[in-house]
């Protein structure tokens, strides 16, 4: 009978435990592993713009909910959640976390995301006090055709933290483009 001891040692010193099994004797040769293989994804490049608006109005700092549309690579319902705000007296900015939920016809796309707020002297649509927004949106998940949905979402725009979806347009404007990645 052969052994493969001393190899043995050397492979559990050296980390690849499990991987080494030589000799015809597979009586005292671990079975040997394979290790989990990554799954296949094919990503793309996307762009096009989200609108959203509160759906009232919360107490400043608050959870606030948001609803509207998001349109171009990625076109359908946007459900967004602003989860916690967090000001910086230093530069007079927010940085705030937020959640989305895409609706299209053939499933779900889900973001966990970071912004930023700053605030501008800019009027739109005849309105002030907007805010720069500048972020982040982080494919966490989704479901049907997107399910196993991964990759990344830059975005920038404006956003009216008194604009709720009573108005005649969006309090939230951005612009996105990114990567989406989904399993093969």
């Amino acid at each position: 009978m052969r052994t493969i001891a001393p190899l043995r040692a050397l492979v559990a010193v050296s980390g690849l435990a499990g991987f080494a099994a030589c000799g015809s004797d597979t009586t005292t040769a671990p079975i040997p592993t394979r290790p989990a293989l990554a799954v296949a994804t094919q990503c793309r490049n996307v762009d096009g713009s989200i609108g959203e608006s509160l759906t009232m109005l919360p107490g400043f700092g608050q959870p606030a909910d948001l609803e509207g549309s998001i349109a171009g690579d990625i076109t359908g319902q946007a459900f967004g959640k602003i989860t916690t705000w967090s000001y910086k007296p230093k530069n007079n900015s927010y940085d705030i976390t937020l959640e989305h939920r895409f609706v299209m016809p053939d499933g779900e796309i889900h973001t966990s995301d970071q912004a930023s707020l700053k605030s501008t002297d800019a009027v739109y649509h005849n309105t002030a006090g907007w805010s720069t927004f500048d972020g982040r949106l982080t494919i966490t998940s989704g479901t049907g055709a997107y399910a196993g949905a991964s990759g990344v979402l830059r975005v920038n725009g404006i956003f009216g933290a008194a604009i709720t979806v009573n108005y005649p347009f969006d309090g939230l404007q951005l612009t996105y483009a990114g990567r989406l990645c989904l399993p093969t």
